[in-house]
């Protein structure tokens, strides 16, 4: 039998506490992009019209799931806009229905989470086209900090492999020595300070970055709020980091001597940090801060911070993790599990 706590979140999940003038909205909003409401603005009404988990075509084309999840989340406060689609968010319907989301928007949980002395009232006494602009140079930063992120964790995996296998073959190298060793053992070093190292520091670089992202949100939030910004420039778009990911990519890793012994290490060491160096002066221009104040010192350690503001999934060991939202980029990596 179901505790009294699990019946009220059965009961919260269904949509059975309503709110009228909500509940009215929604149903204008359903009129207006042709979808029939429900014959009630009650639970059980809702319910009959799209029940949980419904596979029904008629109802999964009209998206009566995702409009029932629309509903809910403005109960409980977790309306995020980038959920729906364009054209449900340009309609007047929509946005009346979702003008008093008090704690709806990313933005709001991440001020509220990383930001002292704010509560829920400060995005909504702002004014409307301020807080548009703000919502929007938000997503455009998470969104191209969620992508740091990724490449972060693949690279940090990648420099750990390669470190694993360069120490393998150093041990192997010394421990049965010929006439060669003093030679094996270069060409192994001369791997690791031109390949291996770039690597690590373009690591520090992508995790510095990041850093300097939260620190720019955290900023404008500052700004406006000081009455020091009165309006926002149009942030320009951010630079990609595909020219790094594809030099990065395209080194070979310690299966072919042959390869190693005829690498140009000198030209890939030189374009890893042209790359690099290309990336932060972009960005610099974008967010219109000085290149230096971008990518701080960072030693590579178990895993990078999580993104500012991103579901994501990361698959350990063959098992599906969810980290939900987890805004933990004002937290340095962890450092105390240094690859040596």
């Amino acid at each position: 039998m179901a505790s009294p706590k699990e019946e009220l979140e059965k009961e919260v999940e269904r949509g059975a506490f309503m709110n009228s003038d909500l509940i009215d909205d929604w149903f204008k909003f359903l009129r207006d992009i042709n979808v029939s409401p429900p014959e009630f603005p009650n639970s059980m009404s809702i319910e009959a019209w799209c029940p949980i988990g419904t596979v029904d075509t008629v109802r999964v084309q009209q998206k009566r799931p995702l409009l029932r999840r629309l509903l809910n989340s403005l109960e409980q406060g977790t309306y995020d806009e980038r959920d729906y689609p364009k054209a449900w968010i340009q309609r007047r319907s929509f946005q009346k229905l979702t003008a008093n989301a008090t704690h709806s928007n990313s933005l709001q949980h991440w001020i509220l989470d990383h930001m002292n002395g704010y509560d829920e009232h400060f995005l909504l006494d702002l004014q409307p086209n301020l807080r548009h602009e703000l919502e929007a140079q938000y997503n455009r930063i998470t969104k191209h900090e969620s992508e740091l992120y990724f490449s972060s964790i693949e690279l940090a995996e990648k420099i750990k492999m390669l470190e694993h296998e360069l120490n393998k073959r150093k041990m192997r190298n010394l421990n049965n020595r010929t006439s060669k060793t003093r030679e094996r053992t270069s060409l192994l070093n001369l791997y690791e300070s031109r390949i291996i190292e770039p690597q690590k520091e373009i690591w520090s670089q992508i995790e510095g970055t990041r850093i300097t992202l939260h620190e720019y949100m955290k900023n404008l939030v500052l700004d406006i709020d000081s009455n020091s910004l009165v309006g926002f420039k149009e942030l320009s778009e951010l630079p990609s980091i595909d020219g790094i990911l594809t030099i990065l990519n395209g080194i070979p890793d310690l299966t072919d001597a042959e390869v190693l012994q005829n690498l140009d290490y000198q030209q890939i060491e030189t374009s890893i940090h042209f790359e690099m160096e290309s990336y932060v002066q972009k960005l610099s221009q974008s967010l219109e801060i000085e290149p230096s104040t971008i990518g701080l010192d960072y030693t590579l350690g178990n895993q990078p911070a999580q993104p500012m503001n991103l579901q994501v999934n990361i698959n350990t060991s063959g098992k599906q993790t969810n980290v939900m939202q987890n805004t933990s980029i004002n937290g340095a990596p962890d450092t105390d599990s240094e690859i040596e």
